[in-house]
């Protein structure tokens, strides 16, 4: 993954690459929504800490372009994940 590139917006994603996307942040959700421990969460999902911590900067990542173009004026490259999750 090209992390200096526009992340794809969720519609843009093959039905695989969404779905993995998508359980991804569910690991991610409790972390991010509740406060709940990365750690924990990451436990609680039967998944490595350190690739919980490369998810999340990923998403933050991706947040960081998706700010900028906004006060760039440009709307290209909507979210790779669900409104929700922002």
């Amino acid at each position: 993954m090209n992390l200096g590139s526009a992340a794809p917006a969720l519609g843009e994603l093959s039905e695989r690459r969404r779905e993995r996307a998508l359980a991804r942040h569910a690991v991610l959700r409790p972390h991010l929504e509740s406060g709940v421990p990365l750690a924990r969460a990451a436990a609680a999902a039967a998944v490595p800490l350190r690739t919980a911590e490369r998810w999340l900067a990923r998403i933050a990542a991706a947040g960081s372009r998706r700010s900028h173009r906004r006060r760039a004026g440009t709307v290209a490259g909507a979210a790779s994940l669900p409104s929700s999750s922002r």
